[in-house]
């Protein structure tokens, strides 16, 4: 399945320092999808982590890390399942500046 247009699942900003390598999401993105994993016992410590554990689940193919410290939200790592055809959608207010989400989608899940 091909990504719509207009968007772009790669962050297209300059890192924090404490990363590696870039991370693969959206800023501020927390696509919607059923919970399978829930984020608040499950910290990853950067964004590539949270990632890779959404590879090693089988049925997961969305992914959302919480990017800014020191929020209490700051390491958590959902891991997600998106069933409805189409890109999965973005979250009412998961956009707007404070958010502190960085989300991504497993492309060769869809």
């Amino acid at each position: 399945m091909s990504v719509p247009a207009g968007v772009n699942p790669w962050v297209g900003a300059r890192l924090p320092v404490q990363f590696l390598r870039p991370c693969p999401g959206q800023w501020t993105g927390d696509h919607v999808g059923h919970a399978l994993v829930r984020a608040d016992a499950h910290d990853k410590d950067t964004c590539v982590d949270c990632e890779a554990a959404c590879r090693a689940l089988f049925d997961c193919n969305g992914w959302v890390w919480g990017f800014k410290a020191p929020s209490l939200r700051a390491k958590h790592c959902w891991l997600k399942r998106y069933v409805d055809k189409g890109w999965p959608t973005v979250k009412d207010g998961s956009w707007q500046r404070s958010s502190p989400w960085l989300g991504g989608v497993l492309r060769e899940r869809m």
